[in-house]
């Protein structure tokens, strides 16, 4: 097969799985980052929850599906607001997820 044959676009398969690991990534930075700001510590978050300190790290971690109740719940405990913002492919991701 000559490599003129071979496509160079990225399988939409594989994009759309990077996609989902660059939200996790993007979601789990901003809630650690939230935390430190709040200096709030994972177990303190735990109990603010009701939840385990495992639990949290799972979720942190990124090793856990993070619903968008557990989003809220979270955010709700550290006195604040998510809001979501989507952007077209042209734009890329922003940075960081907004909070008032």
């Amino acid at each position: 097969m000559a490599t003129s044959d071979i496509s160079i676009r990225p399988d939409k398969e594989f994009v759309r799985l990077v996609r989902q690991e660059e939200l996790i990534l993007q979601v789990t930075e901003t809630l650690t980052q939230a935390l430190d700001d709040a200096g709030v510590t994972r177990a303190e978050l735990a109990r603010r929850l009701g939840k385990s300190p495992g639990f949290v790290s799972q979720v942190l971690g990124g090793g856990r599906n993070l619903t968008l109740r557990t989003l809220s719940d979270i955010a709700y405990a550290l006195s604040l607001r998510p809001i979501l913002q989507l952007s077209s492919e042209q734009e890329g991701y922003p940075s960081t997820m907004h909070t008032p």
